[in-house]
């Protein structure tokens, strides 16, 4: 739950920050998402391969066991948790990309010499 002790105080405060958009606030379902998803394990493991000690194996052993437990359960629960909260997923974000495509803007001019190369959106298909 320490995860959600920073996700919800600094989601409302990006909230409250007058710099922002309006069609672009941060949703308290996106804030639920945030706080579901996360590295899953990743600073346990690093932590369980340095415990000094006879018991070093076994505790990476069942550090790796429960982190790869937490991945299949909680990873499997991430489309149906989508779906729940009524985040779009898939094609939406494909539109989404084709608007962005026109409010590029170039950092610096061409040189006379070169010729000017249009910009290339990387992402899904």
């Amino acid at each position: 739950f320490a995860r959600a002790a920073h996700v919800y105080p600094i989601g409302t405060l990006m909230n409250l920050c007058p710099c922002k958009s309006p069609q672009h606030t941060f949703k308290k379902p996106h804030m639920h998402m945030v706080w579901f998803s996360g590295l899953r394990g990743a600073i346990a493991y690093a932590l369980s391969i340095q415990f000094p000690g006879k018991y070093r194996d076994v505790i990476a052993s069942l550090t790796m066991a429960l982190v790869l437990s937490t991945i299949w359960v909680l990873g499997g629960a991430t489309e149906p948790l989508l779906r729940c909260l009524g985040i779009a997923m898939g094609g939406t974000r494909h539109a989404e990309l084709k608007d962005e495509e026109s409010n590029v803007v170039e950092m610096s001019p061409p040189s006379p010499g070169r010729p000017k190369v249009k910009p290339v959106l990387v992402g899904r298909s």
